[in-house]
């Protein structure tokens, strides 16, 4: 019981004491700059009790005799006083500082002390002034450098006496003349070395045989062997740039596998020179059927390399081909009566539907998702033939909606084969479609019979009076029909663009 009436007693003084602390006039002020110090009595030479920072909000309840310090207290206790000038009932102050003034100069060994106060709250700053650099004397060499140790060199501070010492690079090795004992070839690096004549240190190196190119080499030289590699299939077409980057290797690389190099993507001479081949003539090993491809090579006279090259046997359609080329063959096949479906231009099932049923007609297997050149013989063949006689207008004239005027000329031959050049022009007053160049046996053939042969289907639309002029080279073995090998005879045909007729164009016969 007498512990609880103490407790009340001190609760009740604690409140007395507040109350005479609030008549006394409590006052909230700011602290208006920083690192202000609170100290055990109104003297700033006692003790500091604490430091108070910029923007505090402190609460005063007692005021020294001279009215320049504050009081402050925790519950009865009066804690500690601080100066008057660095409170403010308002905001923190915006000082409107003095100028700086030094109060210790700084050299190269210490630093120096400046001050500054606030005119509006007498606020006092200091600020550290860094050290002054050293003033250094000249370098003097200690240790001069070598070809196999870094030299010293020292200067001093003519103020204070500090040295500073730096190294001094190594010099460079003085090499005599470079000695191979590894040749280069036209297709391997060589090895050489040299030896310096001050220390003995010896440098080992690979070198290239001269010409050789790299990755990462540029200029005219890399430009014309990637134009070699464009023209030869292995590199896109702009990929000649002059710069020998990935791409450039990768196709260098694949040239070699296929000429049974070392595929290392590094242009030795020796695949440079294979890059550059002089190629002799060509020489049919195999002629092209109806049926398939035949074969040429020729050979290098400088090395003895064989390329090998396909002689197509076209034209010839693949599954998933797409263009007018096919939508002929749906329209032709269509209109002998065997469903290709609608003429929409793409290779697909019904194609072969149609034309797997149209050679058992014809008396022969067709090969699924392909429609060889005999195929598209015995298509065209069977096609003319159905044509009724009105249909084919000739080659016209010039009062004609189409005249197809065809020229041919044989360009070279090798063997049993054939190469001819051919320009065909539209001379009608309308336009048409051109379709296909055929090729017949004997003087008098009239192409109105089978055995034809489709030597280039296209689908090239021709204006009217002279409008544009097709031209290109075709090639035909001499024993495609054997019985009337002798005469080659040649005809162009057209489709009227209003789809009512054919037109073929004159027929052009060479002697073999």
């Amino acid at each position: 019981m007498r512990k609880i009436i103490i407790t009340v007693l001190a609760a009740m003084l604690l409140l007395a004491l507040a109350s005479t602390a609030l008549a006394m006039g409590t006052k909230d002020f700011y602290v208006t700059s920083s690192g202000v110090k609170a100290y055990t009595e109104p003297d700033k030479h006692s003790s500091v009790l604490e430091k108070w920072s910029k923007g505090d909000l402190i609460t005063f309840i007692d005021v020294s005799e001279d009215g320049k310090w504050y009081g402050y207290y925790a519950g009865e206790d009066l804690m500690g006083w601080i100066q008057k000038k660095y409170l403010s009932e308002d905001e923190p102050c915006d000082h409107e500082w003095s100028k700086w003034k030094v109060e210790k100069e700084a050299t190269c060994t210490r630093t120096g002390l400046r001050t500054r106060y606030c005119k509006l709250c007498g606020e006092e700053q200091e600020e550290t002034i860094e050290k002054e650099p050293h003033t250094y004397g000249k370098c003097k060499v200690v240790r001069e450098a070598t070809c196999t140790r870094e030299g010293l060199r020292r200067r001093t501070c003519q103020v204070c006496g500090y040295e500073q010492e730096s190294d001094i690079e190594m010099i460079p090795h003085t090499y005599g003349e470079w000695r191979t004992f590894i040749q280069p070839t036209d297709h391997s690096a060589g090895r050489r070395a040299r030896v310096c004549s001050v220390c003995g240190y010896q440098e080992n190196q690979d070198f290239d045989p001269e010409g050789t190119l790299r990755r990462g080499v540029r200029g005219e030289p890399v430009r014309q062997m990637q134009q070699l590699l464009v023209d030869q299939g292995y590199l896109y077409q702009g990929g000649a740039d002059g710069v020998f980057g990935g791409g450039t290797e990768t196709a260098l690389m694949k040239f070699q596998r296929d000429q049974g190099l070392e595929p290392d993507g590094v242009a030795w001479p020796q695949t440079q020179k294979r890059l550059n081949h002089e190629f002799g003539p060509w020489t049919v090993t195999s002629l092209p059927t109806r049926v398939a491809d035949g074969q040429r090579t020729r050979t290098c006279v400088d090395c003895g390399y064989q390329e090998t090259e396909a002689i197509p046997a076209g034209p010839t359609l693949h599954r998933q081909d797409r263009g007018e080329n096919v939508r002929f063959v749906q329209n032709m096949l269509n209109d002998l009566g065997y469903n290709a479906g609608y003429a929409d231009g793409i290779y697909g099932g019904k194609l072969d539907s149609a034309f797997t049923a149209f050679a058992q007609a014809r008396g022969y297997a067709f090969k699924e998702n392909t429609v060889r050149p005999m195929d598209l013989d015995e298509l065209m063949s069977a096609w003319l033939a159905g044509r009724t006689a009105e249909s084919f207008k000739g080659s016209g004239d010039k009062t004609s909606p189409v005249q197809l005027t065809l020229t041919v000329t044989q360009r070279e031959a090798d063997g049993d084969l054939r190469t001819f050049a051919w320009t065909l022009t539209n001379l009608g007053n309308s336009p048409c479609t051109f379709k296909a160049i055929l090729l017949g046996f004997g003087a008098d053939h009239d192409f109105r019979g089978g055995g034809d042969i489709v030597l280039r289907l296209d689908d090239t639309n021709m204006r009217a009076n002279v409008g544009n002029t097709l031209s290109g080279t075709f090639t035909a073995c001499a024993d495609w029909d054997k019985d009337a090998a002798g005469t080659f005879a040649f005809a162009a045909l057209g489709v009227a663009d209003d789809g009512a007729a054919e037109w073929l164009s004159n027929i052009v016969t060479l002697e073999e």
